[in-house]
């Protein structure tokens, strides 16, 4: 917007113009005679002079105008200047409209965390920070409090759906308006519906596609841009979709027992199916570790679109990453503590799983090779584990390696002004507040002492006391030198003995029953959490999510269209606009892809690469 003023011009004849004002008043001399002749000026040398400012007026401002249309910067010019007003939100090219997206979900990261984040600053300067656009409503259609599967579909596909389903939606909700509470009926009838994802709609307009995450590839953030099932819990179903009929370009993280057949010691399947071998049939590399994945992506990236073409990838490069057989560690577990800060490496080792921010770069590599641009979704998955465990020490870490993700993400826009990234959450989880029980205070020391999760010291209690020969006895010993380990020392006051001793009859229980244990709902763990956490002054409300909106950024092209309050399914369908992409033929292109369930000759060996000079 420019804006062009003009001062008043002035004149300094008697009787003339008004000092400050551009009207101008001729001499009465009718009624001012002049009788000595000293300001004798006739009407038609007034009307003369009166016509000369006027067009000095008009020539400075075409003058202005000039200025403006050659150089948009602020200029100034005799009597003139110009005023530029412009967004300082997004990127400078925010009305490009955007050829790829990333797509950033901060699994359960309310408003809370941000404040921990920077208040505690021990995850340096953060790197999303100045891009806040707005926030996002999270209910499901059928709650006020979502879960991850209905947030994230509704993401993907644009929908309201219910908790608990990936990629499909009421009947009574495929008006787009949402069903509300009336979602209800729709499920417990099981009249549910599958609707195309953005993903689908950017792989058939020719984009690459990608998936990004902390947590198991199959689990319900991923799941929901990439298969269509009415349970978040048919983990291996989501695998078979996303290898065999969706065809992801780059999928990374961890799950690896739902792509393992049932023969494979830890698999979770229950049939023969090898997908991985299936994958590996349909062009795809693999990778284990940090070190495969680099090296993977780097020869994938030295390849072009026409390389790909040429041999049959029709699809594009192929790169399946699967790190862990459940979820990825966390970062304070692989760290011993917060780790690095934002702006330096974090440097895992090559046969490490890789970071958040490894695997971003990795995804950006390979999915920058084509030309028509791509749409990636990163997850930190994590977050939303800490906060169900009520441990901020681990829900922190995470936040810090989604801010160092989030940079690499930052850097690859700013050199590309077509790439579009919008970054928020599916909802909060545990409700976190900043200060607590009745303190105005956040204990950073206290914060900063913690070299363990919950998850990981739970694992440590249970292992301690199933190897004990008198675990009733040794117990109490053996918990207070776990948890001095994890930076909380009962004898320097940091655990009551009220706590010890309650930690000590879960743990009993807990190694009796014998079995693994998740990240929600597991007593010990979320005690532990509770313990490691109390002398940090950090408030939790809830194990499980809560309603509240969250915070909205953006960045880069058509940035600008985020600005407000939106509704989750407005965001997605703010994104499928932009990018130009039809989820629904996407989905029918999917759907084609399912009836062929058998695997695909391995493509034909590529010719050698000519050397490098």
């Amino acid at each position: 917007r420019v804006v062009l003023t003009c001062p008043a011009p002035r004149a300094t004849m008697a009787g003339g113009l008004a000092g400050s004002s551009s009207t101008f008043q001729p001499m009465d001399i009718e009624h001012n005679p002049d009788p000595e002749g000293k300001y004798q000026l006739s009407a038609k040398r007034m009307y003369m002079a009166t016509i000369s400012i006027l067009g000095i007026c008009v020539a400075v401002l075409m003058v202005g105008i000039l200025a403006v249309m050659a150089a948009p910067k602020s200029k100034s010019s005799s009597g003139c200047h110009t005023v530029s007003s412009s967004s300082s939100s997004g990127a400078a090219s925010s009305d490009v409209k955007p050829k790829s997206i990333i797509f950033f979900i901060s699994d359960g990261m309310g408003p809370g965390y941000y404040t921990m984040a920077r208040d505690s600053a021990i995850c340096g300067e953060l790197a999303f920070e100045p891009h806040l656009m707005g926030l996002s409503k999270t209910r499901s259609a059928d709650s006020l409090v979502t879960d991850s599967a209905a947030g994230a579909t509704a993401y993907a596909t644009g929908y309201k759906t219910n908790n608990h389903v990936v990629g499909e939606v009421p009947v009574t909700d495929l008006s787009g308006e949402g069903a509300g509470v009336a979602g209800t009926s729709a499920k417990a009838a099981g009249v549910l519906r599958p609707v195309g994802t953005i993903l689908e709609g950017a792989q058939l307009a020719g984009k690459y596609t990608g998936l990004v995450t902390t947590t198991r590839i199959t689990h319900a953030t991923p799941a929901s841009f990439s298969s269509h099932v009415a349970s978040r819990d048919d983990e291996n179903e989501i695998a078979h979709q996303q290898v065999m009929s969706l065809e992801v370009n780059v999928l990374l993280g961890g799950g690896r027992q739902h792509f393992d057949p049932q023969s494979v010691p830890g698999s979770k399947r229950t049939d023969d199916l090898d997908l991985i071998a299936r994958a590996r049939s349909r062009g795809y590399k693999l990778a284990t570790d940090l070190g495969s994945m680099k090296l993977m992506a780097a020869e994938l990236k030295a390849d072009t679109a026409a390389y790909f073409a040429s041999n049959n990838h029709w699809l594009g490069p192929r790169l399946l990453g699967l790190f862990d057989a459940s979820h990825l560690p966390y970062e304070i577990d692989f760290h011993g503590g917060f780790g690095a800060k934002s702006g330096e490496a974090d440097v895992h080792g090559s046969g490490d799983p890789p970071a958040l921010e490894d695997m971003t770069q990795a995804a950006l590599d390979v999915l920058s090779v084509g030309t028509n641009g791509f749409f990636l979704m990163v997850e930190a998955g994590r977050i939303d584990h800490g906060g169900h465990a009520n441990d901020a020490g681990a829900a922190l870490a995470e936040v810090c390696a989604y801010n160092r993700a989030f940079k690499k993400a930052l850097a690859f826009a700013e050199a590309h002004p077509e790439v579009l990234i919008v970054a928020t959450s599916d909802h909060d989880t545990g409700g976190l507040s900043v200060g607590c029980c009745g303190k105005y205070a956040l204990n950073i020391t206290e914060l900063k002492k913690l070299t363990a999760s919950a998850e990981a010291v739970t694992t440590r209690i249970i292992t301690a006391y199933k190897a004990a020969t008198n675990a009733a006895a040794q117990g109490p010993a053996l918990m207070a030198g776990l948890l001095a380990a994890a930076g909380r020392d009962p004898a320097s006051g940091d655990v009551s003995g009220a706590d010890l001793s309650t930690l000590h009859a879960m743990a009993l229980k807990a190694s009796a029953e014998g079995g693994g244990h998740g990240y929600e709902g597991y007593d010990l763990q979320n005690k532990v959490g509770e313990v490691l956490n109390n002398p940090n002054l950090i408030g939790f409300t809830s194990h499980g999510h809560t309603g509240v909106d969250v915070p909205l950024f953006a960045y880069g092209a058509s940035s600008a269209r985020f600005k407000g309050f939106m509704d989750n399914t407005e965001v997605g369908r703010t994104m499928v606009e932009l990018l130009g992409v039809d989820p629904a033929m996407g989905y029918e292109a999917f759907k084609e892809r399912m009836a062929f369930d058998e695997p695909m000759p391995p493509p034909p060996s590529p010719p050698p690469r000519a050397p490098s000079l």
